[in-house]
């Protein structure tokens, strides 16, 4: 077993090394032992959290170094973050006491923490994963409801442009309609069936006139009915 003061040396020895390695992302805390990590995201998880626009914390692995480390007992660790879950947290757990466990006893174990923590395939980006997974499909789900709207405000505009052309179309059409015929000209007659009563035949004529010489036109036209004209 190794004395206290070789404990003691080792820690230093690896806290110094960490904080070589990792600088700003390694903050040591003398007064009680404790020692900080941050554990970035994964550079392949970073991007597609940045695609999507999402600002995820990295994870932070809080350690307690007992007096013993390493000769006899091994770091107290707790793994920290909001979007961290509890089955990844323990299945995590269970990848860094395999590590350990590789090591064999005696040895100083944060540095391969570290590193199996960031590793991509470490079970503890799952819920990053799942995040990131999330915010495409809505990402996705938001642009198809937008070319949903364009296509809807498309199709409304062409409604209202067929809707003005239809409207220009039979104001021409009506317009045409009231447009007076020449003075002469005969408008077109509507005959009515002839109607029979006490040996008298009535037969209604109707015909749109709007002018005097139309009128005149259409009696002329009426009385080359030889039946008409003695009537």
């Amino acid at each position: 077993m190794m004395a206290a003061s070789e404990d003691e040396q080792l820690q230093a020895e690896e806290l110094e090394a960490l904080q070589a390695i990792y600088e700003d992302h390694c903050h040591v805390f003398p007064e009680d032992g404790r020692v900080k990590l941050l554990v970035p995201l994964p550079e392949e998880l970073l991007a597609q959290a940045a695609e999507c626009n999402l600002v995820l914390e990295p994870l932070e692995l809080q350690v307690l170094l007992p007096v013993d480390y390493p000769s006899a007992s091994q770091p107290v660790y707790e793994l920290n973050a909001a979007w961290l879950r509890k089955g990844a947290q323990a299945a995590a757990a269970a990848a860094l006491e395999a590590e350990t466990a590789a090591l064999g006893p005696g040895e100083v174990v944060l540095f391969v923490w570290v590193e199996a923590l960031k590793d991509e395939q470490c079970a503890v980006w799952e819920p990053v994963r799942a995040l990131v997974a999330a915010a495409v499909e809505a990402a996705q789900r938001e642009e198809e409801e937008q070319e949903q709207q364009r296509k809807a405000e498309q199709a409304a505009v062409c409604a209202l442009q067929a809707l003005e052309l239809q409207q220009r179309e039979c104001r021409g059409s009506i317009s045409r309609r009231n447009t007076p015929l020449d003075g002469d000209a005969v408008p077109p007659i509507f005959s009515d069936e002839p109607v029979t009563d006490r040996k008298s035949t009535f037969q209604a004529h109707v015909a749109p006139v709007v002018a005097v010489g139309q009128v005149r036109a259409v009696v002329s036209t009426l009385c080359q009915n030889s039946k008409l004209a003695r009537a």
